[in-house]
């Protein structure tokens, strides 16, 4: 009866690492196309100085 409680709580587990995961991974990918918005910001020269 415990076995089984455990196995169902790593189960648990797993799953929402899994979910931990994938999210993270999107907002890596989310800060990554920001990132690369910026670097291509900083070579256009400001408007307001031209």
């Amino acid at each position: 009866m415990v076995s089984m409680c455990i196995k169902i709580c790593i189960c648990i587990v797993k799953k929402a690492e899994q979910e931990v995961v994938e999210v993270l991974v999107e907002v890596q990918e989310e800060e990554q196309e920001e990132e690369e918005g910026e670097e291509e910001r900083k070579l256009e020269p400001p408007p307001a100085a031209a």
